[in-house]
């Protein structure tokens, strides 16, 4: 399958002039960012006062998700107001959800020089600039605070906002349709951007602009959407504003209780991110101790899956890397080391596509940059895999426990039986029975025990690291990747690995795989280990798709063939994570978890629908109908 996305998805930073007074204007559009010294208040006007905002905030209550979505995010100054007023405005235990959409981002410096004259901002503006992304396409989730989160969409609106709306129809509560002028960027005031706005607001959703154009008013209307006219703030004669007249849809409800099936780093992401779940929380684990399976390992490098053109894998893995950055930061810190990853060239062909990777640009210096020997992504590095899994689940069972939610940890009882019990899923094991609202299934490489995952292609693909003695001229501070890995010594071990031997879930310990791993060992170090230096070694068994994509989200099974597919209601899964579950667990977690809620989630229906369960069932109905008119 192709993974290829427009080769037009390639980013800049704004060009930026900023004048006596510091108020910045785009070189590129030829217009200021914000009005000449009253910036604040312009925004409190046209977009929180339009909005009903404070108003309608204080009606919000506890758990609820407030959705503001924007056009041109440029220096954060809507954000920061919008934040910190939120903050101040609305009750405690709601969350404003925040998602704008910038095709020339500034940089990090710009962002902080254009704000540097509004010091009432300063908290909400160094956690952005904090968590500021890379460079690259696409949906960039950053937790700016515990009550406040902001989407930052990468690219041409015209391009991401149908993406992002056909994945969050009616999601949104409010929007500013901000950005330059219509007279100094014309190209994105158009009647598509209009009609994206009207399907992913709410029914009785809000819109607020300071142009009063009337080609813009007359989209807006044409696309659906109630539009009046107010005065301008300042100097300026009109705005407008405007309501989606519709009938509301029901809300889907909530589970009352979830049950997590795992004990992997699938499964921790997942508990880890439900830890505020209101309703009942069971973990389940086959095993006494968790990580038993693939997530056992002695150590696990963290670093995306880099490809020389710009494809979904590239999307994927380049999204899913900072979100666990980002993710293992704030949760376990002591068990993660951003040292670097070096990946070693490994044969000619190797080399031009690892050229082609820094000739055109696809990943900034900061992320990706060139070495002796091959290239070295600088904020990549490696963590202590149980430690973390163990760490994650005690938080979430400390955490729920302190705030009296309902949590309950079965371990040792391995499932013998799912089945549907009216609304809810029975789950049996040699033990007891239960039953809860929505299942999410994080079994690693162990689908045929369940009858509800057979339809899912997971293969399983057996790997063994092999542990050494650590020679005394053997200096290793970051991880290091040819054919094979090594990872920066702990004491006087060295872990190096691993074998690919596809279908096999042995974990036997195989004297053959020790040979292969000390083999390309020697080669990435010009050492000379040998089976007298081995002191240990781990099999375990990865599980993978034919795609090389996880599978994430509702679970779906084949209708009869040509027929489509039927969703199976209250049933997720995370699964199909390869040898990079470290890397994509967190955001795949995340994903899930927004989706089980009814949040906002943090991507596209392209990447969503890349990745979800539904893919294979879906493709192999296209094939059965190509076949059916032949």
């Amino acid at each position: 399958m192709s993974h290829s996305m427009p080769p037009e998805n390639t980013l800049s930073y704004a060009e930026l002039e900023f004048d006596e007074a510091g108020t910045p204007q785009s070189s590129r559009h030829g217009d200021v960012y914000f009005s000449r010294g009253q910036g604040a208040a312009e925004c409190r006007y046209v977009f929180l006062q339009h909005n009903k905002l404070p108003q309608r905030w204080h009606k919000l209550q506890p758990g609820q998700h407030f959705v503001i979505a924007e056009t041109g995010f440029g220096t954060g100054l809507n954000f920061y107001i919008t934040a910190t007023d939120f903050l101040a405005e609305a009750p405690q235990a709601t969350h404003l959800h925040f998602v704008s959409f910038e095709k020339y981002p500034l940089q990090p410096s710009d962002l902080q020089a254009a704000i540097a004259h509004w010091p009432e901002f300063n908290d909400i503006s160094a956690a952005t600039l904090q968590h500021y992304p890379e460079l690259f396409p696409g949906v960039h989730r950053l937790h700016i605070h515990p009550r406040i989160t902001l989407d930052l969409v990468f690219g041409d609106v015209l391009d991401t906002l149908p993406d992002w709306a056909k994945a969050h129809a009616s999601q949104v509560d409010a929007w500013y349709l901000d950005g330059f002028a219509p007279s100094k960027n014309p190209s994105m005031w158009q009647p598509s951007l209009y009609r994206e706005v009207y399907t992913s607001l709410k029914a009785n959703g809000t819109l607020a602009t300071f142009t009063a154009t009337g080609h813009v008013r007359r989209g807006l209307i044409q696309a659906g959407i109630c539009m009046k006219k107010a005065p301008g703030f300042g100097h300026k004669r009109d705005m407008l504003y405007g309501v989606k007249r519709t009938f509301g849809m029901p809300r889907s409800r909530t589970p009352n209780s979830i049950a997590i099936v795992g004990s992997g780093i699938a499964a921790a992401c997942m508990a880890s991110e439900l830890q505020d779940y209101p309703g009942s929380l069971t973990l389940l684990w086959s095993q006494k101790a968790p990580a038993d399976g693939a997530s056992g390992n002695p150590q696990a490098a963290v670093y995306p899956l880099l490809q020389a053109q710009w494809t979904r894998l590239s999307e994927f893995y380049s999204h899913a890397f900072e979100y666990a950055r980002d993710f293992y930061q704030r949760k376990t810190p002591q068990h993660t080391h951003w040292t670097g990853v070096e990946l070693y060239t490994r044969s000619s062909a190797d080399a031009e596509r690892q050229q082609k990777m820094l000739k055109r640009q696809l990943y900034p210096e900061s992320f990706l940059h060139s070495s002796e020997k091959g290239l070295v992504m600088p904020k990549a590095g490696w963590l202590d895999p149980v430690a973390v899994v163990h760490d994650l689940f005690q938080q979430v069972i400390a955490y729920r426990t302190e705030r009296g939610l309902s949590t309950r940890l079965v371990t040792n009882e391995p499932i013998t039986q799912i089945t549907r019990a009216l609304y809810q899923w029975q789950l049996t094991t040699a033990k007891q029975q239960f039953k809860v609202d929505h299942l999410v299934l994080c079994t690693g490489h162990h689908t045929l025990a369940y009858p509800e995952l057979e339809d899912l292609p997971i293969q399983p693909v057996r790997g063994q690291v092999t542990l050494v003695k650590k020679m005394e001229e053997t200096t290793l501070s970051h991880v290091i990747c040819q054919k094979g890995y090594a990872l920066p010594p702990q004491g006087k071990v060295l872990c190096t690995g691993a074998t690919f031997e596809r279908g096999s879930v042995q974990t036997h310990i195989d004297e053959a795989d020790d040979e292969t791993n000390l083999l390309q060992l020697n080669e990435m170090l010009g050492s000379h280990y040998t089976k007298e230096h081995v002191i240990g070694h781990r099999a375990s068994v990865r599980a993978t798709t034919p795609d090389h994509l996880p599978v994430q989200g509702p679970l779906v099974r084949p209708k009869p063939p040509g027929q489509g597919v039927i969703r199976l209601n209250g049933v997720s899964v995370l699964l199909g994570l390869g040898s990079r579950g470290f890397t994509s667990a967190p955001w795949l977690a995340h994903l899930n978890a927004c989706a089980i809620l009814g949040r906002p989630q943090p991507a596209g229906a392209t990447l969503l629908q890349a990745t979800s369960a539904d893919r294979f069932a879906k493709r192999a109905v296209v094939r059965s109908q190509g076949k059916g008119k032949d």
